[in-house]
């Protein structure tokens, strides 16, 4: 196959079958990727030798990146907990995962309504909205696993996470 030129597939019925793939005339040096068609007549997509280059090396750093944040997030003395609006649980380190004895998968299908005790529960929605009024800091208790309350100190503070409204509650 031609690899250094953009391919052109032709249809007379929009795209339900191809009557042609070929290469165009097109130099594709910078393209993203060329349309093949295999003898089954399923296309496929080949991407360009130096794009691909491009995107493993962007995967791998992306990956140290990732691997870096994880290292840093879960290193806190303290539990951390990155949640949604309604106080759902998004990300846990691994002192939040050993301080309340829940594995962190079990916390990421959680909401903080969950690690409330049943006095604090119809509380919860104020505490989330009080983070954005300005109250960051405050005490309140919280249940492990076992069924034990702790207290604790919590810090929040909203962001923005592209267009998502996300907290980070950092928990003693």
């Amino acid at each position: 196959t031609n690899l250094d030129r953009f391919w052109q597939a032709l249809s007379d019925d929009g795209g339900r079958y191809w009557r042609t793939i070929e290469p165009s005339a097109l130099d594709a040096s910078s393209a993203p990727g060329h349309l093949l068609r295999l003898a089954s007549g399923r296309l496929v997509l080949v991407w360009n030798r130096s794009l691909r280059k491009m995107l493993l090396l962007r995967l791998r750093d992306l990956r140290q990146s990732e691997q870096r944040y994880r290292t840093v997030f879960d290193s806190s003395p303290d539990a951390l907990f990155v949640l949604d609006a309604q106080g759902r649980i998004l990300d846990a380190n691994a002192h939040a995962a050993r301080r309340y004895g829940y594995a962190r998968d079990e916390l990421l299908a959680m909401s903080v309504h969950d690690l409330a005790p049943a006095d604090l529960k119809s509380a919860v929605a104020e505490r989330l909205q009080a983070v954005d009024s300005g109250e960051p800091n405050f005490e309140w208790r919280h249940c492990r696993r076992d069924g034990s309350e702790i207290p604790v100190e919590i810090n929040a503070v909203a962001f923005m996470l592209g267009e998502q409204r996300r907290l980070l509650a950092c928990v003693r």
